[in-house]
């Protein structure tokens, strides 16, 4: 059922690129002087926001592509997006996005799964996808992945590249998602180095930094020499303050993976 539901909403986004393709060249305008259909689409992000370094961040990249290839514009009739700060905004965003007529919503993020169900059964006739939840709903096409196969692979690197035999693990939320990262890593560490011990710890935010680098400052002075996080933005403190002690110590050997998109810090 996931499967299909990811291959109609791939399948709505390669039906609009026909049809701007078919549409080009005219200057928006038909014999007529109507301006042509377009097809818009636009995301809620969830706390993280859209400039997380993670997936919100990533998702925004896409649809921004999806326009400009397409000749889109921002904003209404194009491609936007609305960003959450709390829960709360999470059926406001959505419900806007609705008023505001897009062909397609995105709602990014597991914890969106309850105000999407309740926006998209109100509104029946308008086409949702969600990423990295199921929501059961003929109108909502649900985006999965396999995290934890990604984590075990990142696992078997930390496990082979630790000299302490001490690595972490930073989550941002222990909910049923993040912890199929957590078990990935762990499983991939332990398959190649049983010696290794792996410490975990929950921020119970994805977008709070300063507890990022509070819990990465903990892990690396007890010895730990690679951190591994899914914490959204809370991740970021991860990299400042691996960022912060290689300064002090350009010789000291310690890293961070992230996930995502390409995090590596800047400067």
């Amino acid at each position: 059922m996931v499967k299909k539901r990811f291959g109609w909403a791939l399948s709505v986004l390669f039906a609009a690129g026909t049809l701007l393709s078919a549409c080009g060249g005219q200057g928006g305008d038909n014999a007529g002087g109507k301006k042509e259909d377009t097809f818009s689409v636009a995301m809620v992000t969830d706390v993280g926001g859209v400039d997380d370094r993670s997936f919100n961040q990533s998702a925004w990249e896409g649809l921004q592509k999806f326009g400009k290839d397409n000749g889109l514009e921002k904003g209404r009739g194009g491609y936007d997006y609305l960003q959450s700060t709390n829960d709360a905004d999470y059926p406001t965003n959505l419900n806007k996005l609705v008023r505001n007529d897009f062909d397609l919503i995105y709602g990014i993020g597991y914890l969106m799964g309850d105000a999407m169900k309740e926006v998209a059964e109100q509104n029946p006739k308008k086409h949702f996808a969600i990423v990295d939840t199921v929501v059961d709903a003929p109108n909502v096409a649900s985006i999965t992945f396999k995290e934890h196969e990604g984590s075990f692979l990142v696992g078997v690197v930390a496990g082979l590249m630790t000299k302490t035999n001490k690595v972490g693990f930073v989550g941002g939320m222990e909910i049923p998602l993040i912890e199929k990262f957590e078990s990935g890593f762990r499983a991939g560490v332990k398959a190649v180095n049983p010696k290794a011990t792996v410490e975990v710890q929950y921020a119970g935010a994805f977008n709070q930094a300063d507890k990022g680098k509070a819990i990465a400052s903990s892990m690396y002075a007890s010895g730990i020499d690679i951190i591994y996080h899914a914490a959204g933005g809370t991740g970021n403190g991860v990299f400042s303050e691996a960022k912060d002690l290689k300064k002090k110590d350009p010789n000291r050997e310690i890293w961070v993976i992230g996930v995502d998109k390409d995090q590596a810090p800047e400067g």
